[in-house]
């Protein structure tokens, strides 16, 4: 299996992807924060090689003449390995990616403690989340 380097992963991922927290209504009104983080590409083998080293879900997204291949990560584990990965060397996202890292490590469990929060709060700060 070929190896990608976490320097060249975190420059491409500094271009091509994108780390998020978003809050949302959960059906029994009580509200929740989603982690994702998506990749996206025209070349679907550099996505192939990142899926193989860190999973996540890679998909086909039809876009006129070219299609975009998207890989996802939504699982908490997931998203904390390939981002602690790619963290020290990122330039253009690392503030975002430190924010989300500090918040998914606070949450050991579904309930939210004063840290989460706190982590969440501090997220928000950098102008990276939309409420409703």
């Amino acid at each position: 299996m070929e190896k990608i380097a976490h320097e060249y992963l975190a420059g491409f991922f500094d271009g091509e992807g994108y780390a998020g927290l978003k809050e949302r209504s959960h059906r029994a009104g009580k509200p929740y924060i989603d982690a994702q983080v998506i990749i996206g590409n025209t070349n679907a083998k550099v996505l192939q090689l990142i899926q193989r080293a860190f999973a996540g879900r890679l998909y086909e997204r039809p876009n006129g003449l070219r299609s975009i291949w998207i890989l996802e990560w939504t699982r908490r584990e997931q998203i904390i390995t390939f981002l602690s990965a790619v963290y020290p060397h990122l330039i253009v996202k690392k503030a975002r990616v430190g924010a989300i890292l500090k918040y998914l490590r606070s949450r050991q469990s579904r309930s939210y403690s004063d840290a989460s929060r706190k982590a969440f709060t501090e997220y928000q700060s950098l102008g990276a989340a939309r409420l409703r």
